[in-house]
């Protein structure tokens, strides 16, 4: 799997990592299967790239372990980045679709990995974006999506600069949380796994990464 400006494969990521990835996503199945849930939401601090990458190298682990997986991107300053990755060649739209259509999932991109579709997000700014989810109801529109995917795996933006994240934790049920393996604020760290109780967020725990 690559992206096409970064030229990043699995054959690039360490043994190490590419091992804590395949334990997450072994995590994520049982969760899955033993507790029903429907949504994971894979966070950091100020880790964005290291986020979306680790997101969709799982997405694509769960497909292989026969879950059908939709990646739904909302950080607003990682546009179209799901598409870059998978090499698709349809625009981000779900604030378009979310907008102008009662059926949120013509938003959805299908990739050349079975059972793996992406949701992305167009450039928008971040009041908007916040007046935009609640108005239109986001998560009721996504809500009928876990009829037809085993597992949303929302891809959130950095929380560090982010002021409107209860939209974001309000769509999960379940958490994954991404962090430098060598240095991180480990008191914005705690502050926000903390926040996960609030919001009743099962989190699955820290996936440790290099940058």
């Amino acid at each position: 799997m690559q992206r096409s400006q970064s030229n990043k494969s699995t054959n690039e990521i360490s043994e190490n990592t590419l091992s804590h990835l395949y334990e997450t996503a072994i995590v994520i199945k049982n969760g899955v299967e033993e507790r029903n849930y429907k949504s994971v939401l894979f966070s950091s601090i100020d880790n964005r790239e290291a986020t979306i990458e680790s997101a969709v190298h799982i997405g694509f682990l769960l497909t292989q372990l026969k879950k059908k997986v939709l990646l739904v991107n909302l950080d607003h300053l990682n546009t179209d980045c799901i598409n870059e990755y998978l090499h698709t060649e349809q625009k981000a739209s779900l604030i378009s679709q979310l907008k102008n259509s009662a059926y949120i999932s013509e938003a959805i991109t299908r990739t050349q990995y079975d059972d793996l579709d992406a949701m992305d997000i167009e450039e928008i700014d971040e009041d908007e974006f916040a007046t935009t989810v609640n108005q239109y109801d986001l998560k009721s529109k996504l809500q009928p999506l876990t009829n037809y995917y085993d597992l949303l795996m929302v891809v959130g933006p950095e929380t560090k600069s982010f002021n409107y994240y209860a939209n974001i934790y309000e769509l999960s049920d379940s958490a994954i949380t991404i962090v430098n393996s060598k240095n991180n604020d480990k008191y914005l760290l705690k502050k926000h796994i903390d926040k996960f109780k609030v919001f009743n967020i099962r989190s699955f725990g820290i996936l440790r990464k290099d940058n």
